[in-house]
């Protein structure tokens, strides 16, 4: 147990010196001193200094703790500072490094440090004291998961991090997308100009074999003026192919794919909602519909990529307009950006499988993609038959069937399962009923690393939650010393 005589308090800027080697021994300690590019020049400029002639901190990005032992060594520090929770509406403190040295360990040093944390997040209001530890070093897990210490690990969130080359890259390539906006604004004052805009679409319609549209249309799409006339539609695909052939093949050449990913995840749509009611007669192809606007389209166009093909604006698609590099990483996009709702109102003998077969190996754009590499998001609903206490057979068998099926996605893919209640007398029975239906085959996907979640479908306040939540909390039990993948959500 640490004496009562060891001492906490926060560094000023003449412990710079100490701090530094505190940095660097703790490095040693985690096998990365070549990491450390830390001097004391700059741990003077950025830390923030504690002055106990004003008990005040000069302007700086950190904190730091500092505890001697009774012998006057300073034996730990904790280096932190504050963070914010936007869900909470209030700050915390994210504890940057703890380090006790070797000497002066198992006295009570580390916990001593970490008490005093807990106190200065309280100070200020705060809910959480959070940090990171390296998965290899048990003793510092175990002591922080501990009863004394009562942390926990974030199973559910995963660390991520840009530095270095990665990060200058990334500042650059945002400069140059906010430069190349500035300059979209300036052409976009040019056009105004009667001449300008009359060149400039003289040259896009020889390039496209148009006659060139007049002023009146094109003023009027780019809102300098409202005298909308009949042939705005033509003005308007004539800019938008303009636009695009300019924008697509230049995008492709100057951003980095990350950047480009971004634009594109503003251009495919983020849900489709594909019907599993078949109709008569009709292809085997053109059993998928999609539902928009209180309507049925198919899900595969009879002609991909075009005009009449409402998924994908042609002056988007187009291998001449935005260039085939373009058009193709715009597609690979649309699949795996969009989430593939499969409606199942009902569920028919045989449908799962099969349905689900036709969307992963068929490319509805006709461009050699595979959409089963690609797809990493889908979710169905499902409507539960209840009544007089159980399940109804045929529908049980049906879903069985249906959850068998989807192990054919590939693995990895988030799964989201909605349960809509149809006739139902007891709706709490009859989600335990079903959950005890789908259990094992929920508990196979997540051993294989699929993410799913599970909801209901109501519009008033849910009491079926905590039921859910309950299932969920046993389902982690059984599952508890495999990894975490495919965490079971609600």
């Amino acid at each position: 147990m640490a004496s009562s005589s060891a001492t906490i308090r926060h560094a000023t800027r003449e412990d710079v010196p100490t701090i530094l080697a505190l940095i660097k021994e703790l490095a040693l300690y985690e096998n990365a001193s070549d990491k450390v590019d830390s001097t004391e020049e700059i741990l003077t400029r950025t830390l923030a200094h504690y002055d106990p002639s004003t008990s005040t901190f000069s302007e700086g990005f950190a904190r730091t703790l500092l505890l001697s032992d009774p012998d006057g060594t300073v034996a730990g520090m904790a280096l932190y500072f504050y963070n914010y929770s936007t869900w909470t509406g209030v700050p915390g403190i994210y504890l940057e490094d703890l380090f006790v040295k070797e000497s002066y360990r198992k006295k009570g040093y580390g916990k001593r440090l970490l008490k005093e944390l807990a106190g200065e997040v309280l100070k200020v209001g705060g809910r959480r004291l959070e940090w990171s530890c390296l998965d290899w070093n048990e003793p510092s897990l175990k002591f922080y998961e501990s009863e004394i210490i009562g942390a926990q690990r974030k199973t559910a969130w995963v660390g991520l991090r840009v530095d270095g080359d990665a990060l200058e890259k990334l500042a650059k390539s945002l400069l140059r997308l906010e430069r190349k906006k500035d300059t979209l604004d300036d052409y976009q004052q040019l056009v105004g100009r009667h001449d300008g805009l009359q060149d400039l679409m003289h040259v896009i319609a020889e390039a496209d074999g148009s006659p060139a549209p007049t002023m009146d249309f094109i003023k009027s799409n780019l809102g300098l003026a409202r005298d909308f006339v009949e042939e705005f539609g033509k003005a308007t695909e004539l800019y938008n192919i303009a636009v695009c052939r300019v924008i697509g093949p230049a995008m492709y050449t100057t951003l980095p794919r990350e950047i480009r990913d971004m634009v594109y995840e503003y251009l495919t749509p983020h849900r489709l909602d594909i019907t599993l009611r078949p109709c008569y007669p009709c292809a085997e192809s053109d059993l998928l519909h999609v539902y928009r606007r209180q309507d049925y389209d198919l899900y595969f166009a009879p002609q991909p990529r075009s005009r009449d093909d409402w998924l994908c604006p042609e002056h988007y698609w187009r291998d001449n307009v935005i260039s085939p590099g373009v058009a193709h990483e715009l597609m690979e996009a649309w699949y795996r950006n969009s989430t593939f709702n499969m409606w199942a109102d009902w569920i028919c003998e045989g449908w799962p499988a099969e349905w689900l077969n036709t969307l992963l190996n068929n490319d509805r754009f006709g461009a050699r993609l595979r959409p089963r590499e690609l797809i990493t998001k889908f979710a169905f609903e499902v409507q539960l038959s209840y009544r007089r206490g159980e399940i109804d057979s045929h529908w049980q068998k049906s879903l069985l069937e249906a959850l068998d099926s989807l192990f054919i996605l590939k693995e990895a893919t988030q799964i989201d399962l909605s349960v809509r209640f149809g006739f139902a007398e007891d709706p709490i029975a009859a989600l335990r009923a079903f959950l005890v239906l789908i259990r094992p085959a929920f508990l196979r996907l997540r051993k294989l690393g699929y993410r799913c979640t599970i909801k209901t479908v109501r519009r008033k306040p849910n009491p079926l939650s905590k039921v859910i939540d309950e299932w969920v909390q046993e389902l982690e039990t059984e599952v508890k010393g495999n990894d975490n993948a495919g965490l079971i959500g609600v």
